[in-house]
């Protein structure tokens, strides 16, 4: 696993923090906990996740416009039902469209047999492909404007050197076990295209920790069922924590073909208004285990896109890359230790207007906006309906307090970048832009379109002055049960991620 960039894990946004900025998909896996994670996997997932979700989205405009279109007019006749009510709606033409739409789809036929050339589909609309793909055209994408220059020893110089007796507790990196080691590769088999052929469906057993069960279930609040807590054919990997507790616990003993009602509470802070904190019901059908082959060299070849070629090599790639994130998430647990130490120590009595408001647009247009956007919702709406008030009470009382977390940040380690001669210079600067770019496999010029390199490199003098201090302040690692509140603050959230520096995403979600 390549090495991310962790800066924005110390963006302590409290008000966000609190709020949960980034409302989960309520159409998605509602069971599924509000994880902590390591805002670089959750930065990369989020923008792969919005490039498949905009492709996908595309290809359903199309697909939506031509089923309105056939709904709408003389061919009606097809979804009529049969070869008589078509030959009766008129015309041999419309007889022909249900002979074709009607006839039964096997196992052995592709979704290729009924497909319709772009032209039959153009005319079937009764529009072109510039007018079909209009929308498009409209899009434009958010550009970063460059950041008000400010001078940083006007709000902060620092004389001392009490930031390198900075002691920080956090909990030791968590270790990966075989048995995550064991859902991820079986998670990465489940993509293969041919998962149905070598999959064996158990129809007996009772379920264990590490099984992958096949379920269906509904879930019910006050006993209405609620909106993304149902599913058909759901492979759950028992152990994995992908639900809230007490979900796949609930499951183990159970036979196979039986059915369970699970009567569990949302955790308090799980993200969505009507469910935090709420006692619900999931009604399981378990349906079989799914058993998967022995892992052999020729599969774990495919499994790696031929990057392995034998399961040793393959299965310790896999507990790397676990593990990575894992430390990942530790060295961010620091950095926000450290951040909290320096506020605490050089606390800012004022801060430069022009900048405060650049970060409050950008934090706005970049997230919030684009959040409503992909819920198809009005900024006004979705902050109403998410937050619970109106868009400016949201930007006095959670944007405002985060636009001065990214600002104090950076005032305060510039302060200490200045001191301790740690500079970004422009040889620096390109040395790393092209070592990302070389990552992702694109230009210099298209990682940093829409981001002033000003901005850029103050990011990543952030963040190398944030890497000196990890190396310099004094760490203690606790056990879990000593650490008390520090988890509250010390790991990133899902909130977090919403509020990242611009740099961050610059360089890598753009990338990615």
């Amino acid at each position: 696993m390549k090495k991310k960039n962790l800066l924005a894990a110390v963006l302590i946004c409290s008000a966000l923090v609190a709020a949960g900025c980034g409302k989960k998909d309520k159409e998605t896996e509602v069971p599924k906990q509000s994880e902590t994670a390591s805002v670089a996997a959750d930065t990369k997932e989020t923008a792969v996740a919005t490039e498949e979700k905009a492709a996908e989205t595309e290809a359903k405009v199309v697909e939506t416009e031509a089923a309105a279109a056939v709904a709408g007019t003389e061919a009606e006749a097809v979804t009529a039902g049969t070869e008589a009510e078509a030959v009766a709606a008129g015309t041999e033409a419309e007889k022909y469209e249900t002979e074709v739409i009607e006839y039964d789809y096997t196992e052995t036929e592709t979704e290729d047999d009924y497909a319709i050339s772009e032209s039959e589909l153009y005319a079937l609309l009764g529009e072109t492909e510039s007018e079909i793909y209009d929308y498009t055209e409209t899009e434009t994408e958010y550009v970063m404007p460059p950041k008000p220059a400010f001078t940083v020893s006007d709000y902060l110089e620092i004389k001392d050197d009490a930031y390198k007796n900075i002691t920080v507790q956090v909990t030791p990196a968590q270790k990966v076990t075989d048995e995550e080691v064991n859902s991820e590769i079986q998670d990465a088999m489940s993509y293969l295209e041919n998962y149905d052929e070598i999959v064996v469906k158990k129809k007996e057993g009772t379920v264990k920790t590490g099984d992958t069960v096949n379920i269906d279930y509904v879930g019910t609040k006050d006993g209405k069922e609620f909106d993304g807590g149902s599913a058909e054919g759901y492979d759950l990997v028992i152990g994995s924590g992908s639900f809230i507790d007490g979900f796949e616990d609930g499951l183990i003993g159970k036979e196979i073909g039986s059915e369970v009602d699970l009567n569990l509470t949302f955790p308090e802070d799980y993200g969505v208004e009507d469910l935090n904190g709420a006692d619900v019901v999931f009604h399981v059908t378990l349906n079989y285990i799914s058993e998967l082959p022995e892992l052999t060299d020729d599969l774990a070849k495919e499994l790696s896109g031929d990057e392995y070629d034998n399961v040793k090599d393959y299965v310790e790639s896999v507990r790397s890359d676990l593990q990575a994130n894992y430390d990942d998430e530790y060295r961010n647990n620091v950095y926000t230790q450290i951040m909290t130490k320096l506020n605490e120590l050089y606390p800012l009595e004022k801060y430069p207007e022009e900048v405060v408001e650049y970060y409050v647009n950008d934090i706005m247009e970049r997230y919030v906006n684009s959040y409503a956007s992909m819920y198809g919702m009005s900024v006004e709406d979705f902050i109403s309906s998410s937050y619970g008030v109106t868009e400016e009470e949201f930007r006095e009382q959670q944007v405002l307090p985060a636009a001065h977390a990214n600002l104090s940040q950076e005032i305060i380690l510039s302060a200490i970048a200045k001191k301790e001669g740690i500079t970004m210079t422009d040889e620096d600067l390109d040395k790393l832009l092209e070592g990302y770019a070389k990552e992702y496999g694109m230009t210099v010029e298209d990682l940093t379109a829409g981001t002033d390199r000003e901005t850029i490199r103050s990011s990543e003098l952030q963040q190398k002055t944030m890497d000196w201090l990890y190396e310099n302040v004094k760490i203690e690692e606790i056990e879990e049960t000593e650490a008390g509140d520090l988890s509250g603050t010390a790991v990133q959230t899902e909130a977090e991620t919403a509020v990242q520096t611009e740099a961050e995403t610059a360089v890598q979600t753009e990338a990615e």
